[in-house]
């Protein structure tokens, strides 16, 4: 059997493809792609399609990544914080399961969007609460119960929601958020509180540790309404509170008796003759 080169079968299938199909077809055929490409990049090139792409990049993006979370939501129930969560909201929202892409921190953004929406809730709720009551520990452990309540449908998957919070990546955001959440209830329960006044951050500070303390007893609280987390807190800041008026109360003594004695040592240069 005759041997035959690469090359003079590469050239037999040329001559093969140009006899089939006339030399004429496609040059038609290259010019109508080459023409259709021209007109779309001209298109594209229009001011109305960049501010239309624009748009999408933008606005049109965030308001996408909100509808999933939104959508995973009620999956975080039977598959916690994950990824797996945001892949069913998207093909909630007909989208494909790799939408999960448009989220680079991953359960993190549908954990954050959940504390936001739940925060939001209770800053809506807190006026109607009544906090006429003269006892400071209870108008505050009464304004941050009503914020924990707001997370109870959550408290069985909240665990791992605390473990992501305490990630080094996401912990400044966490301590913002609490800080947020301080603040809130402080503005509300504690009336008459000036920026100028030291008790006005030593509050926020001793509420936070509250908190914390309280968020996490709250994951094994089984009372009713979780009455026991609410007495924990009122104990917790009665304690506090009460602690905080002692030691105002020591360095306003230490700064009276700083005062006399300086008062004291300038009467003394006065009459010395």
């Amino acid at each position: 059997m005759k041997k035959v080169s690469f090359s003079v079968l590469v050239n037999h299938a040329q001559r093969s493809f140009r006899n089939a199909v006339p030399i004429s077809s496609i040059m038609a055929l290259r010019s109508s792609t080459r023409n259709f490409g021209i007109a779309m990049n001209t298109r594209i090139m229009q001011p109305q399609f960049k501010s239309r792409m624009l748009c999408t990049t933008s606005k049109d993006v965030n308001d996408i990544r909100w509808k999933i979370l939104e959508s995973a939501v009620p999956h975080v129930h039977q598959w916690g914080w994950t990824t797996e969560a945001i892949s069913l909201g998207a093909q909630d929202q007909g989208l494909s399961p790799y939408s999960h892409g448009l989220f680079p921190r991953g359960a993190v953004e549908l954990a954050e969007h959940v504390q936001d929406s739940l925060h939001d809730a209770w800053v809506r709720d807190l006026p109607a609460l009544d906090l006429k009551e003269p006892d400071e520990a209870v108008r505050l452990a009464g304004a941050v119960h009503l914020r924990l309540l707001k997370q109870a449908p959550f408290v069985n998957s909240w665990p791992q929601l605390l473990a992501l919070q305490a990630h080094p990546a996401s912990l400044p955001g966490a301590i913002r958020r609490l800080a947020r959440t301080c603040d809130v209830a402080c503005s509300a329960a504690c009336v008459g509180d000036l920026p100028s006044d030291p008790a006005y951050y030593s509050k926020r500070a001793m509420l936070g540790g509250a908190y914390g303390m309280a968020e996490v007893y709250m994951l094994t609280d089984y009372s009713e309404g979780f009455a026991d987390t609410r007495a924990l807190l009122e104990r917790k800041l009665r304690e506090g509170l009460g602690a905080e008026a002692a030691v105002r109360a020591v360095v306003s003594q230490a700064g009276a008796g700083l005062a006399a004695g300086v008062l004291r040592a300038v009467q003394a240069i006065k009459v010395k003759p």
